[in-house]
C-alpha cells in the first residue's frame, strides 16, 4: 500500500477539522482540559503529558469507585491538584490511590476528599505522550 502526499494532506485536513470541532465542543461544555504531571503515580493508565477531559461539575455524589478524580491535596502535595483513582466510597468518605502506588493516599494523610476539594471527574483521556514522540 503506497501512501501519497495527497493521502497525507487529506488525513491532516481531516485530523485538523476533528481537532477544531473537538475544541469547540469542549469550550461549550462543562469540561476542562487538564494535563497529567510526570509523577508516574498513575502509570500505565495515565502518563505524564496526557491530557484529561474533566467534568468540573462533578460532586461527591457523582463520584463512584474506580473513577479517576482530580482533587486538591490537603496533605501529600498541599494545595496541588492530584489525579488518582477512587478505591473506596462510603456515605461520607472517598479514598484514592495512584494505580502505580503501593499504598492508599489516606496513609499519607489525604483523609478529607469532599465537595470542597474535588476539582472534577475524568471523563476521557487523550494519550498525547503516546502520540507525540519526544
Amino acid at each position: 500500500m503506497n501512501i501519497t502526499k495527497q493521502d497525507l494532506k487529506e488525513d491532516f485536513v481531516y485530523g485538523l477539522a476533528l481537532a477544531v470541532l473537538f475544541m469547540v465542543l469542549l469550550i461549550l461544555s462543562p469540561y476542562m482540559i487538564h494535563p497529567v504531571a510526570f509523577t508516574g503515580s498513575m502509570e500505565p493508565t495515565l502518563t505524564g503529558g496526557d491530557l484529561l477531559i474533566v467534568d468540573e461539575t462533578a460532586t461527591f455524589d457523582d463520584v463512584e469507585e474506580d473513577d479517576i478524580i482530580l482533587f486538591e491535596s490537603q496533605a501529600i502535595y498541599e494545595g496541588e491538584i492530584i489525579a488518582h483513582r477512587v478505591t473506596l466510597k462510603t456515605e461520607n468518605l472517598i479514598s484514592t490511590k495512584g494505580d502505580n502506588n503501593d499504598v492508599h493516599d489516606r496513609a499519607y494523610g489525604e483523609t478529607n476528599i469532599n465537595d470542597d476539594t474535588i476539582e472534577g471527574k475524568v471523563v476521557y483521556v487523550i494519550p498525547t505522550s503516546r502520540l507525540i514522540p519526544f
